[in-house]
């Protein structure tokens, strides 16, 4: 029997292979759906920046469809999951002029959604966010509007402009992020040049956009701004050029805004970011740290302030198009990496108590599945009770419980397939003696 030693069980690791892309990846972006698999879209150099989507099937990156998704080079990259297991995508699209444009994953196959081409000219800052409800929205700097911010809906046949279709924004923007809340009102974030370069938040009440609070939430001018609804909180994230460029996240309570911790998340000048939330309310947040000379810096939001979960990433060296999803509460992190040549990558993030060991020989067995039941029929007897473990691929405990079989059911253990969010794990059935491992494909 082999067990790994608490210093040698790193909390955090690739998910996968690393260096996934061909050649230097931009405008990378991370959803997962709702099974848990993760879904990353990036920009490939090595496919003359062609867009590529690839999905994780418990053991492998796959590509979603074919190797890649855009018929020309592309930029400004977005993906987002539905309720019913379908994968958006937006990107400027350079076969129509550089225009907007939608595809929907159905499991099988790309479709568009709408025509090639939605916005009036040239696009960049595509963002895209589907509701509960299964609503599609989509945010996008439009050179054909004098480059201010437009917001467009599907309503199952057209794309239709929501407020005015000249633009929401007071003047040019950029940095824009689209998120829709659990009552399917969607809330946007920008830089509005006409703003001195701030950020704008605004939310959608059936009519037309109202500011949240004020009109400007930055002390200089903000980049890299992220949006965040869920659960009832509403974050807000932004680098901060009045503030040394640091990276400053807020929260609205419902009447005003207010720093989380009263001071930023970074110590220096940060950039490329994303931040997502457990459903413990747990926020977390990744991006490239200027203090650290550009390494990749995680950090989650507790009570005593911001706390840093990686405190060595210089293996992975500098990075850049830094994003991160939860997976049933596994924080993902996206990023390019000089250590990649600056290929994209996915660190999968597990909390160390959620780590156990690694355990030999096989366990002699086989699985069928079946009205919601993994049922495993044991071709050895087993001393009772023992114990059951589920574990995903990343090493987080999933499922535990003690095991007491009667003479009738000698052979056989029932698991109810619900809980189990990965296609792929390990099944541990730990007696008094030993301690048996094998892995189970979840058709």
């Amino acid at each position: 029997m082999r067990y790994a030693s608490d210093d040698t069980l790193s909390t955090l690791q690739h998910l996968g292979t690393s260096c996934l892309s061909i050649d230097s990846a931009q405008f990378n972006r991370i959803t997962v759906d709702q099974e848990g698999i993760p879904y990353i879209i990036y920009s490939d150099l090595g496919e003359s920046k062609r867009g590529v989507v690839q999905f994780y099937d418990g053991e492998n990156w796959q590509y979603a469809g074919a190797r890649t998704i855009t018929p020309a080079g592309t930029n400004y990259t977005d993906i987002s999951s539905s309720p019913n297991g379908h994968i958006y995508i937006v990107y400027n699209d350079n076969i129509v002029g550089g225009k907007a444009t939608v595809q929907r994953w159905n499991g099988k196959d790309w479709k568009l959604v709408g025509l090639p081409g939605i916005s009036e000219g040239n696009t960049s800052f595509n963002s895209i966010a589907v509701a509960p409800d299964s609503s599609i929205f989509i945010a996008y700097k439009d050179e054909g509007k004098s480059d201010k911010v437009i917001v467009q809906k599907w309503n199952g046949n057209n794309w239709f402009t929501l407020g005015s279709t000249e633009g929401i924004s007071e003047g040019a923007c950029s940095w824009i992020d689209i998120t829709v809340d659990e009552n399917n009102i969607p809330y946007i974030c920008y830089q509005d040049y006409r703003q001195e370069g701030k950020i704008v938040v605004k939310k959608w009440n059936d009519i037309t956009w109202t500011t949240l609070e004020q009109p400007t939430l930055s002390r200089g001018e903000a980049s890299y701004g992220r949006i965040l609804a869920k659960k009832g909180i509403l974050y807000v994230g932004y680098r901060d050029a009045g503030l040394n460029n640091q990276l400053i996240i807020q929260q609205w309570n419902g009447q005003q805004w207010s720093v989380l911790g009263n001071r930023a998340v970074s110590t220096a000048s940060a950039s490329y970011f994303g931040m997502d939330m457990t459903s413990n309310n747990e926020l977390f947040v990744a991006y490239t740290d200027f203090g650290k000379g550009g390494l990749l810096s995680v950090k989650k939001w507790t009570e005593k302030g911001w706390e840093q979960i990686i405190h060595d990433s210089r293996s992975y060296g500098k990075v850049s198009y830094t994003d991160i999803a939860m997976s049933n509460d596994i924080p993902l992190i996206l990023y390019s990496s000089e250590a990649c040549k600056q290929a994209v990558s996915v660190l999968s993030y597990t909390s160390p108590q959620n780590h156990l060991p690694i355990v030999t020989p096989e366990l002699d067995a086989h699985t069928t599945l079946q009205n919601n039941q993994i049922r495993v029929s044991f071709n050895q007897s087993l001393q009772t009770p023992f114990d059951v473990r589920l574990i995903s691929l990343d090493g987080k405990l999933i499922y535990q419980q003690t095991h007491q079989m009667t003479e009738e059911d000698q052979t056989d253990l029932v698991i109810p397939t619900f809980i189990i969010p990965w296609k792929l794990y390990i099944l541990n059935i730990a007696t008094s003696e030993k301690i048996f491992s094998m892995k189970i494909l979840k058709q």
